[in-house]
C-alpha cells in the first residue's frame, strides 16, 4: 500500500480521551483505526495535546485494550491486565467540564465574572484535594503528553483524520503549519456540514468554530472521504460558496454489522417493558434528532383517541433538549407512555432492538443515520425522516415522512402497529437488505487513502 519511506499516520485524539459509550464519530474512528492497526504494517497513531500544541505518537494497543474491556458483558469477569481506571483527578476534571457544558446556554450567559471566578475557585479546591489521592497509572492518553519527541510529519507521509478535531480549534492551526512546512498528503473524513448549514440546531460557539475548522480543513485536504452522497453534495456546496477548490471526494458506506449479541433474556429488559409492546428511538437527545415531532405525534394520537405503544428513547442529552424532555416527563397524559433511558449496557440496547415492535428515526438532518442502518441490519422495520442521507440507507425498503409532519409520522406508526403488516415488511427487509461489514468500509477507506 505504501513505499518504504512512507508512513501512514492516523489521528486517534478522540479515542485517547474517550470515556463512556461511543458516539457515531467515535464508532467510525475506532472501527477504522482498529483495522489500520491490524491490517497495515507501517501505520502509526498520533494524538493532539492542546496544552503543548503538538502532535505525539501514541500506542493504539492500550487504547484498544481499554475500549474492549469497557465493552465486556458485566458477567464476563474481570477486565484484562493492563486496564487501569482514570485517576480521581482526571475523573473530577471530566465530570466538572461535563457539568459546566450541560448548563443551559442562557444560564452560562448570565454568569457574571464574579460567579465564574467562584466556580474556578471551587474547582481548584476540589482539584487540590483529589491530587492528594495517589492515582493509578493511566493507559489512555498517557503518551499524548510532552515527554516523547513531538511528531513532525514528513513530505512522503499520509495523515488521516477520522474523528472530530474541531472540538480543539488549535488542532487545525498546528496541522496547517506542519503541512505548509512539509506538504504531506492529508486525507480527511467528513461526516456532515450540519453545523454550518443548520446552525439553529447547535449551541454556540460550535457553528462558527465548525465552519472555520472545515474551511481550513477542506483547503488543506488532498482527499475527502464522505460518509454519504448527501455529505459529498454539502461539501461541494460549501466549497463553492466559500470559493474553495473542492477536494477529490470519495463516498464510503458505513458498516452496520450487528455486534454479535443476540440478547433476548428478560433480565436485560428495562423495568416495565414487555416484548413487542414498545417502539424504539435511538440517538442523542438533541434538537436535531427531532424528538419534538414524536411528542407532537403522540399528542395528536390522544386527540384522535388512537392507541399508541410505549415510546422508548435511548440517548444521552445533547443540545437544547430541556423543553421536550420536560414535556415528555411532566405531561400527565403522556408521561407513563414514554421512557427516556441512557447509560445502558450493550446487552440492554440489544434487548431493546430485539424486542421492540419497530424503530422510528425523525431526525431533521444527518450525515448518514446509523440507527436506521442498525435497525435494518437487525431485521427490524424502521420508519424515518426523508431528509438528507436517510433515503440512501435503504431506498424504498422502508417508509419515510417529513421531519416537520407529525400526522404523517403518526400514520406510519399506526400502520406498523399491525402485526401482519410489520411481519411482511420484516420479511422483505431480511430478504433484500444487504448488511455492510466494517471490513468493507475499511477497504473503501484504505483505497481512498492510498489512491
Amino acid at each position: 500500500m505504501t513505499d518504504a519511506k512512507q508512513k501512514i499516520w492516523i489521528d486517534v485524539t478522540d479515542l485517547s480521551v474517550w470515556s463512556g459509550h461511543f458516539t457515531g464519530t467515535q464508532r467510525v474512528t475506532y472501527e477504522m483505526s482498529l483495522r489500520f492497526y491490524e491490517q497495515i504494517s507501517d501505520v502509526h497513531f498520533f494524538a493532539y495535546n492542546e496544552r503543548a500544541r503538538n502532535f505525539y505518537e501514541v500506542d493504539f494497543g492500550p487504547i484498544n485494550q481499554t475500549i474492549l474491556a469497557s465493552r465486556m458483558p458485566a458477567e464476563a469477569g474481570k477486565r484484562p491486565s493492563g486496564f487501569h481506571r482514570p485517576s480521581p483527578k482526571a475523573v473530577l476534571r471530566t465530570q466538572s467540564l461535563k457539568a459546566y457544558h450541560n448548563l443551559p446556554f442562557r444560564v452560562k450567559q448570565q454568569l457574571t465574572p464574579a460567579r465564574r471566578e467562584q466556580l474556578k475557585k471551587a474547582y481548584r479546591t476540589f482539584n487540590s484535594v483529589s491530587s492528594r489521592v495517589k492515582p493509578r497509572r493511566q493507559v489512555i492518553s498517557s503518551a499524548a503528553v510532552p515527554g516523547a519527541p513531538a511528531v513532525h510529519f514528513q513530505k512522503a507521509d499520509i495523515v488521516v483524520i477520522l474523528g472530530k478535531p474541531w472540538d480543539t480549534m488549535t488542532f487545525i492551526d498546528v496541522l496547517r503549519d506542519q503541512k505548509t512546512a512539509q506538504p504531506f498528503k492529508l486525507v480527511h473524513l467528513v461526516y456532515d456540514m450540519i453545523p454550518t448549514f443548520l446552525p439553529q440546531v447547535f449551541g454556540q460557539p460550535l457553528p462558527a468554530n465548525y465552519t472555520k475548522y472545515m474551511f481550513e480543513a477542506l483547503a488543506l485536504s488532498d482527499r475527502v472521504i464522505a460518509i454519504s452522497k448527501s455529505t459529498k453534495q454539502d461539501v461541494a456546496r460549501f466549497c463553492r460558496e466559500e470559493l474553495l477548490q473542492t477536494p477529490k471526494t470519495t463516498v464510503v458506506r458505513l458498516g452496520d454489522t450487528p455486534n454479535g449479541l443476540t440478547v433476548l433474556e428478560d433480565k436485560y429488559a428495562p423495568s416495565g417493558l414487555k416484548p413487542g409492546s414498545f417502539i424504539l428511538c435511538v440517538g442523542t437527545i438533541e434538537v436535531r434528532k427531532n424528538h419534538a415531532l414524536l411528542y407532537a405525534a403522540y399528542k395528536e394520537a390522544q386527540l384522535r383517541d388512537l392507541p399508541m405503544p410505549t415510546l422508548v428513547i435511548i440517548g444521552s442529552r445533547g443540545w437544547y433538549t430541556g423543553d421536550v424532555i420536560y414535556q415528555f416527563q411532566h405531561d400527565p397524559l403522556l408521561r407513563h407512555s414514554v421512557k427516556i433511558l441512557h447509560g445502558l449496557s450493550d446487552e440492554q440496547v440489544d434487548w431493546l432492538y430485539g424486542n421492540c415492535a419497530f424503530t422510528v428515526y425523525p431526525s431533521v438532518y444527518e450525515g448518514w443515520g446509523l440507527p436506521v442502518a442498525e435497525s435494518l441490519a437487525k431485521g427490524k422495520v424502521c420508519i424515518a425522516s426523508h431528509a438528507s442521507s436517510m433515503p440512501e440507507i435503504a431506498g424504498d425498503l422502508i417508509e419515510y415522512f417529513s421531519p416537520y409532519d407529525a400526522p404523517a409520522c403518526l400514520a406510519l406508526i399506526q400502520k406498523y402497529l399491525s402485526v401482519d403488516v410489520r411481519r411482511a415488511k420484516e420479511a422483505e427487509i431480511q430478504a433484500k437488505y444487504k448488511i455492510t461489514s466494517w471490513d468493507k468500509t475499511f477497504a473503501q477507506v484504505a483505497d481512498a487513502v492510498s489512491s
